[in-house]
C-alpha cells in the first residue's frame, strides 16, 4: 500500500440522525455502498487527504483524539477496515475486497432515475402539508365509513372467477408501482436523491423496490415519511377503487380494496424488511436495526454465560451506545424477532415432510387441469389449482435456498477452522 493513502473519489461523509449517545456518520460510496461510522473513525478519515503520509496521519490523529497512535496503528486501520470496504482507494482503483451484502437479490431496474424524475417532481406535491393533512383525514374517514357503515356483499373465495382474480392482480400490480413512486416522491420532496424502481428477490420471492438510499442524509422524521410514502400513495387509491365499485358495481374493486388493505397491514410488520421495519428503524433511530438486534442478543447472552462461568454474578448490561429508550426497544425487538424466526424455522422443518409428500399430487392435478381449461375456457379452475400450488412452491424454493445458504456457511466455517489449525 502506498505511504500516502487516498480516499475513494465518490466518498461522501454525512452526519446521521440516530438515537446513539455519540454522533454517527455515513460513509457513502456511490449508490451501492454505505457504512455507518463513529465520530472517531470520521475524524480519522478526514485526515486522509491524498497528501498526508501514514506517519503524518497517525501524528494528527493522536492530537485530535488525545491518545497515542503509532504509524503501524494507522496503517492497520486503513488495511483492515477502510481498504476492504472501499473507503480508501486501492491500487489502480481496485474494487473493495469486502462485498456489502444486500437484503435484495437479483435486483432488476425497471424505471431509471431519469424516467422517474419528471413524475416525482410533480407527485412530491402530495407531501405538502396543504394536501397531506386533508388527504390523511379523508383516508381515515373513508376507512371508518367503509368498514362500519357501508353494506358490502359477502365474498367467498370459491365464488371468485379466474378472470376476476387476474383483474385484481393487475390492479394490485399497478398499485404496487404507485407505492414505490410514493417512496421516490417523498425522497424528492425532502431534498434527497432517488434512484431507479425495479424488482428483486427478498426471502426468495419477488418484490418491487425503490432506490432511496440517499435518505440517510435526512432527519429521522423525514426518513420516516419516506418509509410511509409508499403506503400513503396506496391508501390514496382505496377511495378511488370504492368510487369505481359504486359506479360499475363490479366486485373486483371490492376484492382489490380488501387485498390492498391486507397487504398494507402486513407491510407494517417490523420483523421483515417491509415498510414497517424501516419505519421502526427510523423512528427509534437505530440504523441496521436487524443487525444491531442480533448483536445485542448475542452480546447479552455471551456476557451472562461468561458471568456464570466466572462467579455466577450477573454483570450489568453492555453499553450499546444508545439512549435508554432506544436500548430497551432494541432488546425487546431482538427477543421478539428471534422468537418469530425461530417459530418460522420450526414450522418449515415440521411441515417439510408432509409438503414433500403432497407436492407431486398437486403438480399432477395442476397439469391435469390444463386441458380442461383450454377446452372449456374455465380459467377459474386453472386459478384454483394454481393458487393451491403457488404457496407450496414458494415454500419449497425458500427451504431449498435456506438450506443451501446454511450449507455454504457451514462449509466456509469448517474450511476456515481447518485453515486456522494448519497455520
Amino acid at each position: 500500500m502506498s505511504t500516502i493513502p487516498k480516499l475513494h473519489p465518490e466518498l461522501e461523509l454525512l452526519p446521521i440522525d440516530t438515537s446513539s449517545t455519540s454522533q454517527k456518520y455515513l460513509a457513502k460510496i456511490g449508490e451501492e455502498r454505505q457504512l455507518e461510522i463513529s465520530e472517531t473513525m470520521y475524524q480519522f478519515i478526514r485526515l486522509i487527504d491524498g497528501k498526508r503520509t501514514v506517519e503524518e496521519i497517525a501524528t494528527q490523529f493522536s492530537e485530535v483524539t488525545g491518545k497515542e497512535y503509532a504509524p503501524a496503528d494507522a496503517e492497520r486501520i486503513i488495511e483492515a477496515y477502510l481498504l476492504p470496504r472501499g473507503v480508501v482507494w486501492g491500487e489502480n482503483g481496485a474494487t473493495p475486497r469486502d462485498k456489502q451484502r444486500s437484503y435484495l437479490y437479483l435486483k432488476l431496474p425497471l424505471f431509471s432515475q431519469e424516467m422517474l424524475r419528471p413524475i416525482t417532481a410533480l407527485l412530491h406535491l402530495l407531501f405538502t402539508p396543504v394536501f397531506l393533512v386533508p388527504a390523511l383525514a379523508v383516508i381515515s374517514f373513508f376507512h371508518l365509513y367503509f368498514y362500519l357503515v357501508v353494506e358490502r356483499p359477502a365474498i367467498a373465495l370459491s365464488s371468485i372467477a379466474g378472470g376476476e382474480i387476474l383483474a385484481v392482480y393487475l390492479l394490485l400490480f399497478l398499485s404496487t408501482l404507485f407505492h414505490e413512486l410514493g417512496h421516490s416522491s417523498a425522497c424528492h420532496h425532502y431534498g434527497a436523491r432517488h434512484g431507479a424502481i425495479g424488482v428483486g428477490l427478498y426471502l426468495y420471492f419477488p418484490v418491487f423496490y425503490a432506490d432511496v438510499s440517499d435518505v440517510w442524509k435526512l432527519k429521522r422524521t423525514e426518513r420516516a415519511m419516506v418509509d410511509f410514502g409508499g403506503m400513503y400513495f396506496q391508501l390514496l387509491l382505496v377511495p378511488l377503487f370504492f368510487v369505481l365499485y359504486v359506479l360499475s358495481d363490479r366486485l373486483i374493486f371490492l376484492y382489490t380494496i380488501y387485498t390492498l388493505n391486507f397487504s398494507l397491514v402486513m407491510s407494517l410488520n417490523p420483523l421483515l424488511r417491509f415498510d414497517g421495519y424501516w419505519l421502526a428503524s427510523d423512528l427509534v433511530g437505530i440504523p441496521n436495526l436487524r443487525k444491531r438486534a442480533q448483536q445485542a442478543f448475542q452480546l447479552f447472552f455471551q456476557r451472562r454465560i461468561a458471568a456464570i462461568r466466572r462467579s455466577r454474578v450477573i454483570l450489568p448490561q453492555p453499553d450499546l451506545g444508545l439512549r435508554p429508550k432506544a436500548k430497551h426497544f432494541l432488546y425487546g425487538y431482538a427477543l421478539v424477532s428471534n422468537l418469530f424466526f425461530g417459530f418460522f424455522i420450526y414450522y418449515i422443518v415440521v411441515s417439510l415432510p408432509s409438503l414433500l409428500r403432497s407436492y407431486p399430487t398437486r403438480v399432477m392435478e395442476f397439469l391435469a387441469a390444463i386441458p380442461l381449461v383450454i377446452g372449456e375456457f374455465d380459467f377459474s379452475l386453472l386459478m384454483k389449482h394454481l393458487s393451491s400450488l403457488l404457496l407450496p412452491t414458494l415454500l419449497l424454493i425458500m427451504m431449498g435456498m435456506m438450506f443451501y445458504r446454511w450449507g455454504v456457511r457451514i462449509f466456509q466455517w469448517l474450511l476456515q477452522k481447518k485453515t486456522v489449525k494448519r497455520t
